[in-house]
């Protein structure tokens, strides 16, 4: 199973979402918690696992969210190496309904 859970949480100009997400299939699993933070078209975030940290930064507007994150491997044990990554997400409007905050994983 895959659980992802998380939440908005306005502070004057400020969007907090923190979130956690656990995997468990047979022989694997993780557990991952991390929180986001959107201040006016900035967003900041961390993610920590069990054998990483997982910075970013990015810029969001009404339409998309442009990202950029590194995965640093915190155990020197784990078989991965660190990574670059960038993402970006679109957002599709619903119903014609204004939306002030769209959470994207």
């Amino acid at each position: 199973y895959t659980v992802h859970a998380g939440v908005n949480l306005s502070a004057g100009n400020f969007i907090f979402s923190p979130n956690i997400f656990v995997i468990n299939q047979r022989d694997y699993k993780l557990v991952q918690i991390g929180i986001r933070v959107k201040y006016k078209m900035f967003t900041y975030g961390i993610d920590l696992g069990p054998n990483y940290l997982i910075p970013e930064v990015g810029f969001q507007n009404r339409f998309f969210k442009l990202s950029y994150c590194y995965n640093y491997i915190i155990n020197e044990g784990a078989r991965s190496e660190n990574t670059h990554e960038i993402h970006f997400n679109w957002f599709f409007k619903y119903k014609n309904r204004k939306q002030l905050s769209l959470r994207m994983i």
